[in-house]
């Protein structure tokens, strides 16, 4: 018979491998897991332990535990725990056309409960963003020091 936990561990696992859970998504805390799962706090804590040796998950300790974008390697492209705590600190600046539609800061705002705003400017932010990071790197990537 399999241990309750690992149950739990591979529902998780699946979601996240199926895309239910997308790369980004806030998991509930080890204290709610708990008491959605009925079990232990110590075992839904060994449940994100697990799910982050398999490289679903990561976590960090007062900001939560997030579905990683499971595409990448773990170590590989994006610092993702440190992506995730610059959007929690600072918020999310909309850039682009899409930034214009009307009510969308809003609406993410009461879907994440993330500080949201549109750049001054959010049809020209990427490109000169862009320019700004080419300037910085000399256009190879590395920052000029």
């Amino acid at each position: 018979m399999k241990a309750r936990y690992k149950a739990v561990v591979d529902r998780y696992a699946q979601a996240i491998q199926s895309g239910q859970l997308p790369a980004g998504t806030r998991l509930p805390t080890h204290r709610t897991l708990a008491a959605d799962e009925g079990i232990s706090l110590a075992t839904a804590t060994r449940v994100y332990h697990e799910l982050e040796a398999m490289g679903l998950v990561s976590g960090e300790t007062g900001r939560g535990t997030f579905v990683r974008d499971i595409a990448l390697p773990p170590g590989h492209g994006v610092d993702q725990q440190a992506v995730a705590a610059d959007v929690v600190d600072r918020g999310i600046v909309l850039t682009g056309g899409g930034s214009l539609l009307g009510g969308l800061e809003e609406l993410i705002e009461e879907k994440t409960g993330i500080n949201t705003v549109t750049a001054e400017d959010p049809m020209t932010a990427v490109a000169i963003g862009t320019g700004k990071f080419v300037e910085l790197t000399a256009g190879n990537g590395k920052l000029i020091e």
